[in-house]
């Protein structure tokens, strides 16, 4: 059966209210935010989506920062932070502080912007606390002419325990959906590659922007195989840097391998639950017996009542 669309169909609100939005439950698991479905009466925990992508598809990309890691490290041991490293511990710690850096101001970012899309009134109360690049996507969000309509909605793949959340849903002039990826930063290696993807894509290369569409593509597969709701040809990687703010659209070429892909992704995702799931299974006593040796518990000192 073809799915609805047309200019009177409403996308958003068809996400807004399918029934998978009633299987899904946003919890804070240590202070991070966890998607999480019932499975036989219990709670199971979804994955995020970007780890999972990065040992299917590229895991031989190597991050790197925009300026040399030696110099960024001298700078770091002149401020104090630490004794000299050897120049690859050296290089790895400070990717790692730039790579913290870069996660704090997206998780900043994203917050204002759930604020804009979900909760105005919180959003007016930020005042002068509301971050630049904030502003900045906001500002390019109107020019644009989207409206935006929800920050942060949680979706999953509870059969592949996969899950995550849209940055953002918006509407354009048309009424049409679109969905928004946002991303900060990234200006001196967005298309900075350390190799190729694995199949099948295995003549792509493993850049950023490449990285950012696997996943943006992955959002619009669960989208259209969970939720009914074809959102390809409408969905933007929005870059944020101090020197403006740039939209790239899903290219054509990853929206024809999107059946491949999703094979891939599926095959990887259902063969890491069940090593995971066995994993959890060693890790559990069968019996009180198995308990005892694998806690080391000594038997009791004290006579039981029956041999007295």
């Amino acid at each position: 059966m073809d799915k609805p669309s047309g200019p009177s169909y409403d996308e958003i609100g068809a996400i807004l209210r399918s029934p998978m939005n009633k299987m899904l439950r946003l919890n804070n698991m240590l202070g991070v935010p966890t998607i999480q479905t019932s499975v036989d009466g219990k709670l199971v925990s979804m994955r995020g989506i970007t780890k999972p992508l990065k040992r299917c598809f590229y895991p031989s990309y190597e991050y790197t920062g925009p300026d040399s890691a030696r110099r960024a490290a001298e700078r770091a041991e002149e401020a104090g932070y630490g004794p000299p490293l050897p120049h690859d511990k050296r290089r790895r710690a400070c990717a790692t502080r730039r790579k913290v850096r870069g996660c704090d101001l997206g998780n900043t970012v994203d917050y204002h912007l759930r604020l804009y899309a979900n909760n105005k009134t919180a959003f007016g109360r930020l005042g002068t606390h509301l971050h630049a690049t904030a502003r900045d996507l906001i500002t390019a969000y109107n020019l644009w002419g989207w409206t935006c309509v929800v920050s942060q909605f949680p979706i999953a793949a509870p059969d592949l325990s996969i899950g995550t959340r849209l940055d953002m849903l918006a509407r354009d002039k048309e009424g049409r959906a679109v969905l928004i990826e946002n991303k900060t930063g990234f200006d001196a290696y967005l298309l900075k590659s350390t190799g190729k993807m694995k199949a099948p894509l295995g003549d792509i290369d493993n850049c950023p922007l490449n990285q950012h569409f696997l996943q943006l593509l992955h959002e619009a597969l669960i989208l259209d195989k969970y939720w009914g709701v074809d959102l390809y040809a409408n969905s933007y990687v929005v870059q944020a840097t101090p020197d403006g703010v740039t939209p790239y659209r899903l290219p054509e070429w990853i929206i024809a391998r999107k059946e491949d892909i999703w094979l891939a992704f599926a095959a990887y995702a259902l063969r890491t639950v069940g090593e995971r799931g066995a994993r959890k299974r060693a890790r559990q006593p069968s019996d009180c017996s198995t308990a005892s040796k694998r806690l080391r518990i000594s038997p009791s000192p004290f006579p039981s009542k029956k041999s007295q």
